[in-house]
């Protein structure tokens, strides 16, 4: 497969997402993903977004793999471009607000924090599928992610990115896909995912 089938991949972006984050890990660099985003005609940096490939399993079954080597080298085992991530997270936190006078340290409008706790992380998942080979409606691929967002089970995920944000597995609240204009043969997707951890190793903390 050569590398012209490759080498749109930031418009095809920029037209789905309609920008196309620059931050990546050094394995995408090196594989030249960075390379493949810069034919985007208008390229807007997300700070709160970012590419890394992916690997989504069940158990020590891998389902699917994101990745951008397949494109490259044909391998049938990638399923489709790096995703563009995003993690966001808040703390639960009970707030008494407190009289001025009552506690002469407080000022004016001051609050108690009685107790607090993390929510899951809400993790955003945005990616192409393109049918490489006919360039045509990427039809079964699309059959395969939704088959994944149906999937009534934790899914594990291995991730540079999702690890350093302490992310194992997830699970899958929402999905959408749509067409991309200008490209017949790529949709997009949208995975609204959160995070959850092993009620065994909850536990064990």
């Amino acid at each position: 497969m050569s590398k012209g089938l490759v080498i749109d991949l930031g418009k095809r972006y920029q037209n789905a997402f309609g920008y196309a984050p620059s931050t990546m890990s050094t394995g995408l660099k090196r594989a030249g993903f960075a390379d493949a985003l810069k034919s985007a005609e208008v390229y807007i940096q997300d700070t709160r977004a970012a590419f890394e490939e992916l690997k989504l399993l069940i158990g020590a079954t891998e389902i699917l793999h994101f990745g951008y080597a397949g494109f490259i080298t044909n391998n049938i085992n990638v399923f489709a471009p790096p995703p563009i991530v995003r993690f966001s997270f808040r703390k639960r936190i009970v707030e008494t607000p407190v009289s001025a006078g009552i506690y002469e340290e407080l000022p004016e409008g001051g609050v108690v924090v009685e107790k607090y706790n993390h929510d899951p992380w809400d993790i955003s998942i945005q990616g192409l599928l393109i049918d490489m080979d006919n360039h045509t409606y990427p039809g079964q691929k699309i059959k395969q992610i939704v088959a994944l967002a149906k999937k009534d089970q934790i899914i594990d995920v291995q991730s540079v990115i999702f690890s350093d944000h302490g992310v194992t597995s997830i699970y899958i609240k929402e999905l959408e896909t749509t067409g991309v204009v200008g490209y017949p043969d790529t949709w997009q997707f949208s995975i609204q995912a959160s995070s959850i951890k092993d009620i065994s190793f909850i536990f064990k903390q």
